[in-house]
């Protein structure tokens, strides 16, 4: 790590042995150290129980997942759902990044779908610890970088199959232009212009040109100034060609083989600023939705407002404070008044700026910049409120991996988290420091790194698992393989059986089972179903079949929640045929 600038006159009078340090400049060999140790924990926090973790059908996890690997399995390019349909909502970057994953790795269960969103929100720290490193400094970068990962959503998503995590793949990419862009002399800033280009193709070819306007908040700013941020005419011309080039033919192309889909773009892209709801409904939210839904930073989530006033102070004489200014606040009134469409994720692309804000607070702070702004006291109450989320989190993992259940009274684990988060980001917080002898990695981020850890290992899996019927969905898909089997003891290949499901999610039922069942919309279908005697197999809750005559029992599951007093118990059955009734 860089050694801290001294302030003032004790920089002079301790002489050579404290020779201020330019905080703009790290060595090399500092910048890979600290990259490898991000990277590292980042690998660790994102991998770690990745493996064998069910979809549950949250955010269209399940849906994503599983036109991808009907992509990698037909071997085309155009990319369909379940019902064999073309998807025609969406460019088809994050199934085409999912579906090579599926080809490389050769499997067929979730993991290829979800590295996909690890690769991309991979780029995007990269990005983010690129941006502090370059206009800050490598610790900066470094702090930056690990208050982003240890973000409750940011680490959920990048956990999870979603067109948005692999669009800020191309974000990220963007961050690391915009860096070397404001830093690097004017003879030498083609390159980035490109590179930027290439982030901006890479986001519209996943979800269109939702990011145009957030970049917009970022660079038309710096292009005004003591030194404007401008490209040339052949830049401009250069970046056109960068971007029109591999957005042009994919376009084009699907205009051809499927001309109704303007309209479905135009709904797709102009419903995101009107207040109509006849596409997104499900994202409807109040204009108020994204003030609370910033809890989503925990635990951090009250060190980047305390990073705004940091901003604020530095904005004439830093230029990664202005930018950091128009990204975050500028980007958060966007979302709120002219997004109609709200969706929790949808602020992912703003996390880089919080966690860069965080960082500047956090180190402006530790080096009595911010000492006239915040005395000791509220500091220490930004630290207590900090620690105060951190241990909260420690409590309600420990309850549920140690009991099995949240049983313990809320109100006993805020003030049991009140009190730990003082003693450790309080007065301790000075003489831990003192002891770890490393400022720039607080205890705090190793406990939430922790505490994450602990529940994407231990209780997402038996949750999702418990949630999505995973386990009976592939219990009853190796025994109808072998009933089918069986059957047709000389056929190449057993015919593709015919399923039903009742109360269970067909996009979940369909990966899981590797075909997509027929959906019987309610219990009291269920007589129907039988009388008509077309044999095949039926997938239900127990208590619904019960209830019905005719079903053979063939296999039965229950699946008990690790987090509450629940249990849920599916059965498969054999419909009649119409001969043997």
């Amino acid at each position: 790590m860089l050694n801290r600038s001294t302030a003032g006159g004790r920089a002079a009078a301790a002489g050579s042995r404290h020779a201020p340090v330019d905080r703009t400049t790290a060595t090399a060999g500092a910048s890979r150290r600290s990259l490898l140790l991000l990277l590292g924990a980042a690998l660790v926090l994102m991998l770690t129980g990745l493996d064998g973790t069910p979809l549950r059908g949250l955010y269209d996890d399940v849906n994503r997942a599983l036109i991808a690997r009907n992509l990698a399995q037909s071997g085309g390019w155009i990319a369909v759902d379940s019902t064999g349909e073309p998807v025609l909502t969406k460019p088809p970057l994050m199934y085409w990044t999912a579906a090579s994953l599926y080809r490389l790795t050769g499997r067929a269960d979730e993991l290829p779908a979800r590295l996909a969103s690890v690769l991309g929100m991979l780029v995007l720290l990269l990005g983010t610890f690129h941006l502090g490193r370059r206009l800050q400094d490598t610790p900066t970068g470094l702090l930056a970088g690990l208050l982003l990962v240890t973000m409750h959503l940011f680490l959920a998503m990048a956990r999870q199959p979603l067109i948005d995590t692999v669009m800020l793949a191309g974000f990220g990419l963007c961050l690391i232009a915009v860096a070397e862009l404001m830093t690097a002399p004017a003879t030498q800033r083609t390159r980035w212009w490109l590179l930027l280009a290439v982030g901006i193709a890479w986001t519209t070819m996943t979800k269109g040109p939702v990011l145009l306007p957030l970049l917009l908040l970022i660079l038309v700013p710096q292009g005004f100034g003591s030194a404007p941020l401008r490209p040339s005419g052949r830049q401009w011309l250069a970046m056109l060609g960068a971007v029109l080039l591999p957005v042009v033919p994919w376009h084009v192309a699907m205009l051809i083989a499927a001309p109704q889909i303007k309209g479905i773009w135009l709904t797709e892209l102009l419903g995101r600023f009107t207040g109509s709801s006849a596409y997104h409904d499900w994202t409807q939210k109040p204009w108020w939705f994204y003030g609370p839904d910033l809890a989503n930073t925990a635990p951090w989530l009250f060190l980047w407002p305390a990073g705004v006033v940091w901003a604020w102070r530095r904005r004439r004489t830093d230029r990664l404070a202005p930018l950091l200014l128009w990204w975050s606040l500028g980007g958060l009134v966007f979302f709120t008044v002219a997004s109609a469409t709200k969706r929790s994720y949808y602020l992912l692309p703003l996390y880089p700026a919080f966690a860069l804000l965080g960082a500047g607070f956090w180190r402006g702070y530790r080096d009595r910049e911010l000492r006239p702004l915040f005395p000791a006291a509220l500091g220490r109450l930004v630290w207590g409120l900090t620690g105060s989320v951190v241990a909260g989190l420690v409590l309600a993992a420990g309850m549920a991996v140690g009991l099995g259940r949240l049983a313990w009274p809320w109100g006993v684990a805020a003030l049991a988290s009140l009190l730990i988060g003082w003693i450790m980001l309080g007065s301790g917080r000075r003489g831990w420091n003192r002891l770890r002898r490393r400022p720039e990695l607080p205890d705090a981020i190793l406990a939430a790194a922790i505490v994450l850890l602990l529940y994407h290992a231990a209780i997402v899996p038996p949750w999702h698992a418990f949630l999505s019927g995973k386990p009976f969905l592939l219990a009853a898909r190796s025994f109808i393989a072998a009933e089918e089997s069986a059957a047709h003891p000389a056929a190449p290949a057993a015919p593709r059986p015919r399923i039903f499901a009742c109360d269970i999610e067909l996009e979940i039922a369909a990966f899981y089972l590797g075909v997509r069942p027929f959906n019987i919309a309610g219990a009291d279908k269920l007589p129907d179903l039988v009388a008509r005697g077309g044999g095949g197999w039926l997938i239900t809750r127990v208590e619904h079949a019960a209830a019905v005559e005719g079903l053979t029992p063939a296999l039965a599951q229950t699946l008990h929640s690790p987090l509450r007093e629940e249990s849920r118990t599916y059965g498969l059955y054999r419909l009649p045929q119409a001969d043997a009734r």
